[in-house]
């Protein structure tokens, strides 16, 4: 083989291994206090994300029980996002948090392109008896067909096969998988453009002494953003299969030559 095919042959695995160790990310944080959303029935506001071509809405849902199906509630902003169920009034304390005690309520976060969330801030955490818990689901979608949870359960989100349980994040005193009011999550690194936050409930958990006790206001969210290559430049898996392709052929040459 000639030193130039060899050079070259070692300079694309180079570069393919560079390509496939060091995505470009973009880092943000969506802040739900910072006039990003206002009071509204459903808080569907877009909103630009730190500068990026990312918009993201938010919808509170609420639902009588894990079977029933889900509805849109109201959203408000007290020291983050908080979903008032029809039965809750302004000002109950502390049902005005997002909460699974009565209506199982939860948030949906739409974003205009796909991001792995990282971690999820409340700014405001209650409960019963002064005992604070703050325990959530966390679901991303993974289907390719509608979307719309309207209509649907809890339980039948998961069951459809459509969404998936990334994890439960339990509170006592601080987050198990974080510290204080911020939980890291999706340790995985999973994308979705579709995000569902729920105050725990009995569809993905089922220790009943976590269930209805659970009381919260979303502060903040955190997420990488991994942009696509550029038309023509191919995906990494593709450039490490076109490695392998160009390396086979060098070591056939080779062995014609021999």
């Amino acid at each position: 083989m000639k030193k130039s095919l060899i050079k070259a042959l070692f300079g694309a695995i180079g570069t393919s291994l560079v390509i496939m160790s060091s995505p470009v990310q973009a880092a943000f944080s969506w802040n739900a206090s910072g006039g990003q959303c206002g009071v509204d029935f459903s808080c569907n506001r877009s909103a630009t994300v730190n500068g990026t071509n990312i918009n993201v809405s938010v919808t509170g849902l609420q639902a009588n029980d894990i079977n029933t199906a889900l509805s849109t509630a109201r959203v408000n902003v007290w020291s983050g996002l908080a979903v008032q169920a029809s039965d809750e009034t302004y000002g109950d304390v502390p049902e005005h948090a997002t909460d699974a005690n009565g209506k199982k309520e939860s948030l949906l976060f739409s974003f205009s392109k796909a991001v792995a969330l990282t971690q999820i801030t409340m700014g405001w955490i209650g409960g019963y008896n002064g005992n604070a818990d703050a325990d959530f689901s966390l679901l991303r979608y993974t289907g390719t067909g509608s979307s719309d949870v309207i209509g649907k359960s809890y339980q039948d989100l998961t069951d459809s096969g459509s969404w998936e349980l990334v994890g439960n994040s339990l509170y006592s005193g601080g987050y198990t998988d974080g510290s204080g009011s911020t939980a890291n999550v999706n340790a995985s690194g999973k994308s979705s453009s579709l995000w569902l936050v729920a105050a725990l409930n009995g569809a993905y958990w089922s220790n009943s002494n976590y269930i209805g006790n659970d009381f919260f206001k979303l502060e903040s969210l955190a997420a990488t953003y991994t942009p696509p290559p550029p038309p023509g430049v191919p995906e990494p898996s593709t450039l490490a299969l076109m490695t392998l392709s160009f390396a086979a052929f060098g070591f056939t040459r080779r062995k014609k030559r021999v």
